[in-house]
């Protein structure tokens, strides 16, 4: 999921790169696979607690509500991530893929709630928020300089 969401703040940073053109054309494929990944943890899960009686007694845990969210947000991502969705939701599906973020953000709660250390959770989530940060740089300062722009075009 981390590599599906860094794949466009790169991609503003870098600009046109034949990697970048690679991850971009993965991008779907990525984050299926976190989806999968999520599902594959859900089954390991269920096996390991043999019965509904204890999945239930600790479902509102939140170190395990967290994750139940985090895959319930991945469902319609992955229902939509295809050409027919793309084109039937027009906008709507950019809007919708969004969700990934939340579910970035449950996953991640999930994790650091879960486990007893935090640093597996950190090394994968620092690089996706240091290049969020970063995109949020790029396009603030591009709209600065737009307004710039803008303005001294009034002023002549």
């Amino acid at each position: 999921m981390v590599i599906a969401l860094i794949i466009t703040p790169l991609s503003m940073i870098f600009g046109n790169r034949r990697w970048i053109g690679w991850l971009m054309k993965r991008r779907r494929s990525f984050g299926l696979a976190a989806f999968g990944y999520g599902v594959l943890h859900l089954v390991f899960y269920v096996i390991d607690m043999e019965a509904l009686k204890p999945i239930l007694a600790e479902f509102w845990v939140p170190g395990i509500w967290t994750g139940w969210a985090a895959l319930i947000v991945f469902v319609p991502l992955a229902i939509t991530s295809n050409n027919a969705a793309m084109r039937r939701l027009k906008q709507g599906w950019k809007r919708l893929q969004r969700l990934a973020y939340i579910a970035a953000l449950l996953t991640l709660a999930h994790w650091l709630l879960i486990h007893d250390g935090i640093g597996g959770a950190l090394a994968h989530f620092i690089p996706l928020l240091s290049l969020e940060l970063l995109r949020g740089i790029i396009i603030y300062v591009r709209r600065d300089d737009k307004a710039k722009q803008a303005e001294s075009l009034q002023t002549e």
